[in-house]
């Protein structure tokens, strides 16, 4: 019966009837018996060749066609199933324990198992890699971003991002650690010596190191600065108070402040000491000189210099020097309050009377008094031996340079661009030898690296275990280029390969005649490139099916079994894939282990493709997220919704973080916006960069708008700046409150400037004012260009006590007015042995400033001494010659006497002496000046060489 038709063992019977190789077998027609599959593997019921018998998923076969787990899973015999290892921990496949999985290099697992960086390094997940911090920054394990490296307290981060110790601190490290500067000296950022702990100018350091203010100054707790004591008062270094500030004896503090000697003294330098005025005479308080010592009018003083009152009626009249004759002598400028002083760079040697230089490129202010005022200009200073030089502070110039850019870094240190000396890029600093060390193995560092790490080796250069930077593995070093060039073909390399040949088919591929990697033939008739059981396996995402053909796995639903084309091989929605094949969450979402799903990032943050933590949504450059999250841009930036952009504030505004309009850029007060919207100081201001603010000008000044300088500040039209800077009328002009104006002065007159009243404008000396307020001559004289003379009817045929004492007084502003026209000397005319019509000649004669010989009938030439040959022809020597305006000069007449002797010193004379003088030239002689008496011999700079051709009658 068909009933009793059996398949004979081990063959069973199908569905249809038909004898079969059951499951896990498949038959041999060669011996024509069911064989078993082996490695584990499986097959389905009537399989008919040994290729039906595969691995189950998600086995897969190894080279030998053992079944086992792939990559990334382990065996669990309790199971019989491939569990996956966790927390990013990898196996090779066939992996038996859970023990197998284990962390990549460099990641590390932490106490709960999970994969993360070592400590020192953060994950970059644009590359899966564990990044090394860089110059001597930390981060602890596990460190998801750049940000997290930081610099160990108290080390802070340089705007290059190199660790350093902050201001104020240096770098000790034997104790590798940041040390406080003491005795309030500073320091910049990343100060790496005691030394470069100093005094902030102008604070010099005392004896035990503490910073105080030198001599001579003070310290003002309120401005945390050095005041100059003032009025030449002097302190002790370390003052700390204005009280401090105090006269040297024997000099005390006028009402001013100022250290002067009192009144009735003046100041003798060489015994520095307040000397008396004598025979009667005051001096004002803050006298320098005995010549400050004047008798008080109207009292003069005798030849021996004791105040008495004038000789009236005596031949001796009082003279004067001319106010153009008192000028300072060489080298003394005279300063504008017409004191005499020394120039700049120079100061004033009371022992020798002289002005002296300044030694050792040192400089003073005008008017220096002490060879102390003789400074060196910052940022130099003082040597020992006192002269200027830049400090040799971190051994940045050599002793004795002269200028700022003498301070250079030693070699090989170079300058940062905040100034600071550092090791030249691809060195780092040893700071145990305190030098630049050469990174090695062809690493690279950037300038200012501090430590050994900071050598690292450029992208796509990876370090050996020797530490030589070499290509990473599957690519080879082009010398040409200096590249890292790829492996082409499915080749692989070794790290550190040379040369293109180092580039081969891993075992058992070969290569083909055009170079690319395949299955060898193995001796069969497949042609090269045939994949075999025992090698060639499906290429990823590709296995094998149970017919042995490559089909993409049914696993992760990223197609159906199958499929013949990588095309077909597709992530499923949203997931994409990455450059490498495997499923992710696209840009701009994070893959939620718990839903299993993509969320998206919220509020306009952004993240990588790949992205497997919310922490990885962030805002995009230059955003920041607020309290809230949400992205915005950062202070002194707006929002551009055209661009998507955060834009930059310009002109100097700014504007609050999360700002969405240009509108929201202003200006900060009290700046305001020019109508190019920069930010500028408003009218009748200037920016003081130092302090960053706007500064008013001062003394009634007025600026334009954006002024960046106090010289900006300038008086307006007509006014002019005084010499303390305020504002005032110009000379021979007066304020008008009223009007707010500068009114001229009328009718001649004079104002000095800073003038605030109509009644400061007076008649110049020797002008009256008339009833109508006009300036005129007074009674008996008459305006000469621009000078009130004395007329010829002024003159008395008898003698005038009062003509004498306006026409000869030095002091009488009469004679200042009329200079060598000064012709009324009645002493001179004033003989009573002589007819009174010769008189009237002599008196004519003096009105053309010459004398009459000795018998009064003819003018002698007076205006140009002249070298006698022999005292018998005197009279022909002074006679008058036509053209007298050739010769008749005033220089070195009597009625001019000189301003200077030969040796260049001041020369002073008095009405007595030009009295003699005129005295001699009437009696044939000449005079000397400085003598008193009449002699032969002329003065050094006599002038006419010229021989007169006989005398001349006077008329009338």
């Amino acid at each position: 019966m068909p009933s009793d038709c059996t398949c004979p063992s081990p063959f069973t019977a199908s569905a249809l009837g038909v004898c079969e190789c059951p499951a896990d077998k498949y038959y041999d027609s060669a011996t024509g018996t069911c064989v078993d599959c082996t490695g584990g593997k499986k097959s389905p019921a009537g399989s008919m060749m040994p290729s039906a018998c595969t691995c189950p998923a998600p086995f897969t076969a190894n080279a030998s066609g053992v079944c086992e787990c792939p990559a990334d899973k382990y065996y669990e015999s309790a199971s019989n199933m491939c569990v996956d290892c966790t927390g990013g921990k990898k196996s090779p496949a066939g992996s038996m324990m859970p023990s197998a999985c284990i962390c990549p290099v460099p990641f590390t697992a932490s106490a709960s198992g999970v994969c993360e960086c070592p400590a020192d390094k953060y994950y970059d997940s644009v590359s899966n890699m564990c990044v090394d911090c860089t110059v001597g920054k930390k981060s602890p394990a596990g460190s998801m971003m750049p940000s997290a490296c930081i610099c160990p307290a108290p080390f802070t981060a340089s705007t290059s991002g190199v660790c350093e110790c902050p201001a104020d601190k240096y770098y000790d490290s034997a104790a590798n650690k940041c040390v406080d500067c003491t005795g309030g000296k500073t320091s910049p950022a990343g100060s790496m010596m005691p030394s470069a702990c100093i005094c902030p100018a102008p604070f010099t350091a005392s004896a035990s190191g503490v910073c105080e203010c030198p001599a001579d100054k003070y310290y003002d707790s309120v401005s945390n600065m050095c005041v100059d004591c003032t009025g030449g008062k002097k302190s002790p270094a370390g003052s700390i108070m204005p009280s401090a500030c105090t006269c040297p004896a024997p000099f005390t503090a006028n009402t001013s402040g100022l250290c002067e000697c009192p009144a009735d003294k003046y100041y003798d330098s060489a015994a520095n000491k307040c000397v008396d005025c004598t025979g009667g005479k005051t001096s004002p308080a803050g006298s320098m000189m005995p010549s400050a010592c004047i008798c008080p009018a109207p009292f003069t003083a005798s030849t021996s210099g004791v105040c008495e009152c004038p000789a009236v009626g005596k031949k001796s009249p009082a003279g004067s020097m001319m106010p153009s004759a008192c000028i300072c002598p060489a080298p003394f400028t005279a300063s504008t309050s017409g004191v005499c002083e020394c120039p700049a760079d120079k100061y004033y040697d009371s022992a020798a009377n002289k002005c002296v230089d300044c030694t050792g490129s040192k400089t003073s202010p005008a008017g220096s008094m002490m060879p102390s005022a003789c400074i060196c200009p910052a940022p130099f200073t003082a040597s020992t031996s006192g002269v200027c030089e830049c400090p040799a502070v971190g051994k940045k110039s050599p002793a004795g340079s002269m200028m700022p850019s003498a301070c250079i870094c030693p070699a090989p240190f170079t300058a940062s661009t905040s100034g600071v000396c550092e090791c030249p890029a691809d060195k780092y600093y040893d700071s145990a030898a305190n030098k630049c060390v050469d990174c090695t193995g062809s690493k690279t560092s950037p300038a200012g690296s501090m430590m050994p790490s900071a050598c690292i080796c450029p992208a796509p250069f990876t370090a050996s275990a020797s530490g030589v930077c070499e290509c990473p593995a599957d690519k080879y070093y082009d010398s040409v280029s200096n590249m890292c060039v790829d492996c082409t073909g499915g080749k692989t390399s070794p790290a550190g390969s040379m040369m293109p040949s180092a580039c081969t088919c891993p075992a058992p591929f070969t290569a083909s005649a055009s170079g690319v990697c395949e299955c060898p033939a193995g001796g069969k008739k497949s042609p090269a490139g045939s994949m075999m059981p025992s090698a060639c396996t499906c290429p990823a995402p590709f296995t094998a099916s149970a017919s042995g053909v490559c089909e993409c796995p049914a696993g992760g639903k990223k197609s159906p079994a199958g499929s013949m084309m990588p095309s077909a091989c597709t992530c499923p929605a949203p997931f994409t894939a990455s450059t490498s094949g495997v499923c992710e969450c696209p840009a701009d979402k994070y893959y939620d282990s718990v839903s299993n799903m993509c969320v998206d990032c919220t509020v306009g943050k952004k993240s990588p493709a790949g992205s497997m933590m919310p922490s990885a949504c962030i805002c995009p450059a230059p955003f920041t997220a607020c309290a809230s999250g949400v992205c915005e841009c950062p202070a002194d930036m707006y929002y551009d919704s055209v661009s998507n952009l955060c834009v930059d504030c310009t002109g100097g505004k700014k504007s609050p973080a999360g700002s969405m309009t240009p509108s929201a850029c202003t200006c900060p007060a009290p700046f305001t916006a020019s109508t190019s919207g920069v930010c500028e100081c408003p009218a009748d201001k200037y920016y003081d960069s130092a302090a960053n603010k706007c500064v008013d000008c001062t003394g009634g000044k007025t600026s334009p708008a954006g002024s960046m300088m106090p010289s900006a500040c300038t008086c307006p039209a007509p006014f002019t700046a005084s010499a303390s800077g305020v504002c005032e009328c110009p000379a021979d002009k007066y304020y008008d409150s009223v009007s707010n104006m500068c009114v001229d002065c009328t009718g001649g007159k004079t104002s000095p400037a800073g003038s605030m009243m109509p009644s400061a404008c007076t008649c110049p000396a020797p002008f009256t004012a008339s009833a109508s307020g006009v300036c005129e001559c007074p009674a008996g004289t008459g305006l000469v260009g621009n000078k009130c003379v004395p007329t010829e009817t002024e003159c008395p045929k008898e003698p005038s006590t009062s003509l004498y004492n306006t026409c000869m007084n030095q002091k009488s502003s009469l004679y200042k007015a009329a200079g060598w026209h000064n012709v009324c000397s009645i002493c001179t005319c004033n003989n009573t042995a002589v007819h009174p019509d010769k008189v009237a000649r002599c008196f004519k004669c003096l009105s053309q400033a010459r004398p009459n010989n000795t018998d009064g009938t003819w003018c002698t030439k007076c205006s140009s001494l002249y070298t006698a040959s022999s005292s018998y022809s005197a009279d022909e020597c002074f006679a008058c010659i036509p053209n007298l305006s050739s010769f008749c000069v005033k220089k070195n007449s009597c009625a001019d006497p000189p301003t200077h002797d030969t040796t260049g010193t001041i020369y002073l004379t008095n009405p007595n002496e030009i009295n003699a003088c005129w005295k001699c030239m009437r009696n044939h002689k000449l005079y000397k000046w400085g003598t008193g008496v009449c002699s032969l011999t002329t003065w050094s700079n006599s002038r006419s060489n010229i021989e007169p051709t006989g005398p001349y009658a006077v008329s009338g």
